[in-house]
């Protein structure tokens, strides 16, 4: 999360060819190695909105479903970047937030969360 153009960074910040990626809206971006992993699919969903004091947008959840070339064992990566002002929820709150996030993974296991989890009240 907070990577406005992952491609930039692997670029002019010298990162190996090996690795693939994809690019999200809301500044959010999944970089894997592709030696080691495929990727099966891949989307994003808005599940929250910043308070309006925060003068933000929505906040989305980025996912990835990803193989190991070795094993065959599929990943499920979520990405997300929870909504301002930090530990409120956003717009609909704590509960209402993470619910709609974790309607995105709910089925799909094992699950890797990654972000900066600002959606969760009192983390």
């Amino acid at each position: 999360q907070e990577c406005q153009d992952v491609a930039c960074v692997f670029l002019e910040g010298g990162a190996p060819s090996s690795y693939s990626y994809v690019q999200g809206s809301n500044a959010l971006a999944i970089a894997w190695r592709s030696a080691e992993w495929y990727l099966l699919e891949h989307g994003q969903r808005e599940v929250a909105m910043d308070e309006k004091e925060q003068l933000g947008g929505g906040r989305a959840v980025q996912w990835a479903r990803l193989q190991q070339r070795r094993t065959g064992k599929v990943m499920f990566l979520v990405n997300h970047h929870g909504p301002l002002r930090v530990k409120s929820g956003g717009r609909a709150g704590s509960l209402a937030s993470a619910m709609e996030a974790e309607s995105q993974w709910r089925r799909r296991r094992p699950v890797l969360l990654v972000g900066d989890g600002a959606l969760f009240a009192g983390d």
